[in-house]
């Protein structure tokens, strides 16, 4: 019934009204469900809180990934505990750290234990947004191996506290992430690629240095206030 309303019902009722999205990607989602074929299609991407995210804290002393999201089948979270299997065969010292809560936790504890990543694999759980800043923060990289996404927030938040990203390629995540300035976007499903690009991003100081200037830079384009000022602006044209 759901997909019904959403894919049939909806488009229809709603094909003459003005759209406003996050992103280019959703953009072109919504035109080809059959949305605003004859009107405007705005995007506004979510604002971050810019000034939450500066803080004192230093990168942890070992290599350290981090993924802060939902626990769900479509995310890749398996993939992505194969990838780092992969990786600490050249950096065995490694870790990684995944905050969130979802119906895959289980699964995905069950197969850390078969791929004796005990010791390097942390689930959080949910988080506090002080906890969230400073795993952002502490961590080398976040990694993103979501197949599907509409945006990627955390990479901003990420990019905001000071920390490079490694991401899937795919729609949503490619308009966040500017590859390869501020991050790298590999090939969703190709592990391959994944373990190279962590590799790089965790043993090139210069280029992860780099990486994360760029950043810093990346993400004022994502202010709370222009975000807000920008989506004022849209309601107050439309009325």
């Amino acid at each position: 019934i759901a997909r019904f309303l959403e894919g049939k019902v909806m488009p229809f009722v709603y094909r003459n009204s003005k759209v406003i999205t996050v992103s280019e990607s959703s953009k072109q989602a919504i035109l080809e469900l059959g949305f605003g074929q004859r009107s405007d299609i705005a995007i506004v991407n979510p604002g971050v809180d810019l000034a939450k995210f500066k803080t004192d804290f230093r990168k942890s002393s070992k290599p350290s990934l981090v993924y802060v999201g939902r626990l769900k089948p479509y995310k890749s979270l398996d993939r992505l505990l194969k990838i780092v299997k992969k990786v600490r065969r050249e950096i065995p010292q490694l870790t990684l750290t995944i905050a969130g809560v979802g119906e895959s936790k289980g699964d995905l504890e069950e197969l850390t234990r078969k791929l004796r990543l005990q010791k390097v694999v942390t689930f959080l759980g949910a988080v506090s947004e002080k906890t969230k800043v400073e795993l952002f923060a502490k961590a080398w990289a976040l990694v993103q191996p979501s197949k599907i996404e509409g945006w990627g927030i955390t990479i901003i938040e990420a990019n905001a506290a000071g920390t490079t990203v490694v991401a899937a390629d795919v729609p949503g995540l490619r308009h966040s992430v500017q590859n390869p300035h501020t991050g790298l976007l590999v090939t969703w499903d190709n592990e391959g690629k994944w373990v190279d690009a962590i590799t790089k991003v965790l043993n090139d100081e210069k280029f992860r240095e780099y990486l994360e200037n760029n950043s810093k830079i990346w993400v004022k384009e994502f202010s709370w206030d222009k975000s807000s000022n920008k989506l004022m602006k849209l309601l107050k044209d439309s009325l």
